[in-house]
């Protein structure tokens, strides 16, 4: 029971399916719910695919890249990307952690999280793109994305303090133990070796040191990390995902 009562707490966490919680949740069930990350993420990446490979049966060329990249915004409730923004926003406005935490709470989008949210789009668009001179499959690549994410986001969160009383993902950063982080980042890795094999192995190195990096920002910035951290370190890793293997096949053969 605690297994699918954990799994349906991803899916209705990280996705916007219309998941119906009946029963009665605990703040560990949602911290022990990471466990779950690396398979609702690859539910999200073939979702993506579905709508490229649609759209990629009509004889679109770019078209099916930005329905794939729309579709990952539809079913997440772009909960990554405004953390993202929300960031952008709080770090490049204020140098002060309290000012920099009350523009995290602020619903408003500043004009660093529009830039940031433009240059979020064109650069996974222009790095999707730029991967179809490979031989590589587009259904691997969709699918690695939000996996390859989570890791930094499970890094960041159990090596972060969290510096609200209350808010966005302080059960996932405070009460998260390192086995369930250790069994998600290492499904994770498996399944981006699987997918990549040794150049997988690689990408999840990369990403856990991106996840450390995050720790730091965070701390600098706003003494810990808040949800809105945790989906900027997840949009991060997906860029550093997709830039890691253009360079690793077009410069590693």
């Amino acid at each position: 029971m605690r297994f699918f009562k954990r799994l349906a707490l991803s899916f209705a966490f990280m996705t916007r399916i219309p998941i119906s919680i009946k029963f009665e949740t605990k703040e560990k069930d949602i911290a022990k719910m990471v466990v779950f990350f690396p398979f609702t993420s690859l539910f999200v990446g073939l979702f993506m695919y579905l709508f490229f490979y649609l759209f990629g049966l009509l004889g679109f060329e770019f078209l099916p890249i930005i329905a794939a990249l729309i579709a990952g915004v539809m079913i997440t409730g772009a909960l990554h990307i405004d953390g993202f923004i929300d960031c952008a926003d709080a770090f490049f406005v204020s140098k002060d952690k309290k000012k920099a935490l009350e523009i995290l709470k602020d619903s408003r989008v500043g004009a660093c999280g529009v830039v940031a949210c433009v240059f979020l789009f064109a650069v996974k668009f222009l790095l999707l793109l730029e991967l179809n001179v490979f031989s590589l499959s587009y259904l691997f690549i969709f699918l690695a994305m939000p996996v390859a994410g989570k890791i930094p986001l499970l890094v960041c969160a159990y090596f972060s303090k969290y510096p609200r009383e209350k808010g966005t993902g302080k059960s996932v950063i405070t009460l998260s133990k390192i086995g369930e982080i250790l069994i998600a980042v290492i499904m994770s890795a498996l399944f981006l070796w699987l997918m990549f094999r040794f150049k997988g192995l690689i990408i999840a190195a990369v990403l856990i040191a991106l996840g450390f990096i995050y720790v730091w920002v965070g701390k600098v910035k706003i003494g810990g990390a808040t949800g809105d951290l945790l989906g900027s370190a997840n949009e991060t890793g997906e860029i550093i995902f997709l830039a890691a293997i253009f360079i690793l096949v077009k410069f590693g053969g």
